[in-house]
């Protein structure tokens, strides 16, 4: 069976436009998820100040506060690496290896170190701007 030009080049913007609005309900999920963990962290800070006034106060209420917190923050902890790991398997599942491979660096922790010592050929250090 033979496609027209048209059919093919259908297909493919079609398929590109998928591809886009995918990303852009990503991208609109994460501004989302951003917008609730900026109120989580608010809700756990408000927490903390009150825990430290009940501290020197009601060392139960300030007991149970801690009980809390600790909690809070497991619950959120667990929560960041879900989404981390969730975020990994969906750019490996869309072949999206610089998102893929650039997390991975970032969660490592170590860093390239750009700052390598070059000589002139008169024995100075060459400098650099940026």
């Amino acid at each position: 069976m033979f496609f027209s030009d048209n059919h093919v080049k259908n297909r493919f913007t079609s398929s590109v436009i998928l591809d886009n609005l995918a990303e852009f309900a990503i991208q609109t999920d994460i501004l989302n998820s951003e917008m609730i963990k900026i109120s989580e962290y608010e809700e756990c800070l408000d927490l903390v100040a009150e825990r430290k006034k009940a501290k020197l106060v009601d060392f139960e209420r300030y007991r149970q506060l801690n009980r809390d917190i600790r909690r809070m923050m497991k619950r959120d902890h667990e929560a960041y690496w879900d989404q981390v790991a969730h975020d990994l398997e969906e750019a490996a599942s869309r072949h999206k290896y610089r998102t893929l491979y650039r997390t991975l660096r970032g969660l490592s922790g170590k860093s390239k170190s750009t700052n390598d010592n070059i000589k002139k050929a008169d024995g100075t250090f060459v400098c650099s701007t940026a």
